[in-house]
């Protein structure tokens, strides 16, 4: 959808009590009825802990090392008033946040408010308007002041590349700073798809997808910088690496120095996860167990692991969703906690969706069916049914903001209580 003065609308000029017509349900009644999700406390044996290959750490490689590229014509900032597409957000406080968008088939925009989303102001970089490719744009903001913003192709790469530069704003967008473009070697990748996490404003990582290889191999590159985003050291090069080119990555999280990434769909009967305790440089595979309730589920099961959090350096939190060879199939959701680095695990049922914790008992797991936790995932309760899929930003246990998605329409929704009902917000954009 395009926001803008107009009243918004979704699909077929769907009203907002048609896209939200199922969203006021109460915890009980009228929706899908809750799993049984009370969650065993057993501790299981220690899993089998497998290493992905025992080759010595390789030693990092600087990845800005091309030289500065001659003057271009920036992307365009959004003129104010005019109609746009806000398709991700992330909301720091109430008020303030940030979010991408822009003109469909136009490159990518950044994007900030200061109103809790009804208007935002283009504080797009510098970034060449012009590289042969359509861009988008992944991003990472630590506050409301300090972010980074990676721009690379919307599509598959066919053929061609671009230049991957880092950009860093310390004062909400007003300036940025740019890293070197990253020397990387895109040869024979079909995708070149971004991810950015900060732990503080000078210690980062980026993990560069590049795309299905064959064989379930689905490499990418992973790169650290220790300077704010300038400077770009390569830790894992998908060409010579022996860690992390199995699989697709479903998800990934960086706290101090230990990382953990959740492995999706791959021809194994039970879910992964690799994590690394040196700051990215190596990793080790942890499958995740079944419980003695579900132990008939492997060698019957596709199952992948999915939202990995890091509560501390020792405790983590991922989810699991596994489908049965059945006919038909039966699809089950698990929840896994450890606070020994993997080598035992509370395992829980949970309703499945992206799972999200505010804190150690406060969490949600989004999807269509929208469910809630105030015990740590040991009980869910059924809040509200949506008709669109989301990408959520939770500020607090009331404030929360979701990228409605129905097909290739849009809308930026807010919920102040919860996540039990949705207000559409008609966004626009002002100078």
């Amino acid at each position: 959808m395009k926001f803008s003065g107009r009243t918004a609308a979704l699909g077929l000029t769907l009203s907002l009590a048609v896209i939200l017509s199922a969203c006021n349900m109460p915890a009980t009644g009228g929706g899908p009825t809750p799993l049984p999700v009370a969650a065993t406390s057993t501790t299981l044996p220690e899993p089998t802990v497998e290493a992905t290959n025992t080759a010595s750490a390789p030693e990092p490689t600087t990845a800005a090392t091309m030289p500065p590229q001659p003057a271009v014509t920036p992307i365009a900032h959004l003129t104010p008033g005019s109609d746009f597409d806000l398709t991700w957000v992330s909301m720091i406080s109430t008020n303030l946040g940030w979010g991408i968008g822009g003109i469909s088939g136009g490159a990518d925009h950044i994007l900030r408010t200061q109103d809790g989303g009804l208007t935002w102001r283009d504080v797009t970089p510098p970034q060449a308007a012009d590289v042969g490719l359509a861009q988008a744009a992944s991003a990472f903001f630590l506050d409301s002041q300090i972010g980074w913003v990676l721009f690379h192709p919307q599509e598959m790469l066919s053929g061609g590349s671009m230049p991957l530069i880092v950009w860093r704003t310390q004062d909400g967008g007003s300036s940025w700073n740019s890293s070197l473009p990253l020397a990387l070697d895109l040869s024979g990748a079909t995708a070149a798809l971004p991810d950015l996490v900060f732990t503080d404003s000078q210690t980062g990582w980026i993990m560069l997808h590049l795309g299905a290889a064959g064989m379930h191999r689905y490499p990418v590159y992973l790169l650290r910088s220790d300077d704010g985003g300038l400077d770009w050291q390569t830790l894992i090069d998908p060409y010579n690496a022996a860690y992390l080119q199995s699989c697709p990555k479903s998800g990934w999280t960086f706290i101090e120095s230990t990382g953990l990434v959740s492995i999706g769909s791959c021809p194994i009967d039970s879910a992964a996860i690799d994590w690394s305790s040196d700051s990215g440089l190596t990793w080790t595979e942890v499958r995740l167990p079944f419980s003695s309730t579900y132990s008939s589920l492997a060698g019957n099961a596709g199952c992948e692991a999915h939202s990995p959090i890091l509560r501390s350096t020792t405790s983590w939190v991922v989810a699991m969703d596994c489908r049965t060879f059945d006919n038909p199939p039966q699809d089950l959701h698990f929840l896994y906690q450890t606070t020994d680095e993997g080598a035992s695990w509370s395992i829980g049922e949970y309703p499945g969706g992206a799972l999200y914790f505010l804190d150690s008992q406060n969490g949600w797991a989004f999807g269509k069916a929208i469910y809630r936790t105030m015990d740590g995932g040991g009980s869910w309760s059924a809040i509200s049914n949506v008709t669109w899929n989301g990408q959520f930003s939770v500020v607090d246990l009331q404030n929360i903001w979701a990228i409605a998605n129905s097909g290739t329409q849009y809308a930026l929704v807010r919920s102040t209580n919860g996540g039990s009902s949705w207000a559409i917000i008609d966004a626009q954009i002002v100078q």
